[in-house]
């Protein structure tokens, strides 16, 4: 884009296995970068000269696995320093660039076979806390708290069935009424999922995104989809 930034970056990973024990040890280290958008540069709200966001990221973590293999658990913990941020300001309702900003928190997830070749189960819960440095002000739109849950069946040969429900906690969203920060209230959603394995190479798949309706905003004032249907062919080669 013209006038855009450039920038490179990198990562570089570790890990560590444990036989006796099946554990696996895990670190990482980042860098990363996002170039502001036409909206946020070119807007009746965007600045044309914003800067690129950049930032440096680490994380470390275990996965554990449990009961002859039936059963895998991991946790992460993760921090990432931001320089030049894009985010909004909702007194000059324009969009600008945080000096410094910091987000981190730490990951869990798991998945456990119930019955062999028939159901299993998955879950994972994030908590972060992202802050803007200069303010100590919670950074818009990133919830302190999402999860995930879901059934898998497999019961049935080259069929595989999923429910899995997704869960959003509160967060800070900028209010259009008030010119000011207000409170989002956390929401749920429920995804059902259908694949069936015609043959090594093909297969058909079907959904259901927010299968009881629910209404929620993801975004203040935003409208998201009502219950939705999808389907459609999958190739491998």
């Amino acid at each position: 884009m013209s006038g855009g930034d450039v920038f490179a970056t990198g990562r570089a990973t570790v890990a560590y296995r444990i036989l006796e024990t099946g554990t696996k040890l895990r670190a990482s280290i980042g860098t990363g970068a996002k170039a502001p958008t036409l909206y946020q540069r070119f807007s009746v709200y965007g600045d044309p000269t914003l800067r690129a966001e950049k930032n440096v990221g680490v994380d470390a973590g275990v996965d554990q696995t449990l009961f002859d293999g039936r059963a895998k658990l991991s946790a992460t913990v993760f921090r990432a320093r931001y320089r030049e941020l894009i985010d909004f300001n909702s007194a000059t309702l324009r969009y600008f660039n945080v000096s410094r900003a910091l987000i981190q928190g730490v990951e869990l997830s798991g998945e456990a076979t119930l019955v062999p070749d028939a159901w299993r189960v998955r879950a994972s819960y994030t908590y972060q806390h992202a802050e803007n440095l200069q303010t100590k002000a919670a950074l818009l739109r990133r919830p302190f708290n999402k999860g995930s849950l879901s059934l898998v069946y497999t019961g049935l040969p080259k069929l595989e069935l999923e429910a899995r429900l997704v869960m959003i906690g509160a967060r800070y969203d900028f209010n259009n009424q008030t010119f000011g920060r207000s409170v989002m209230p956390g929401w749920g959603r429920l995804d059902l999922r259908a694949d069936y394995a015609v043959n090594d190479h093909l297969s058909v798949f079907g959904r259901i995104e927010n299968a009881l309706d629910k209404r929620y905003e993801e975004i203040r004032d935003y409208g998201t989809a009502g219950r939705s249907f999808y389907a459609g062919l999958k190739t491998t080669w």
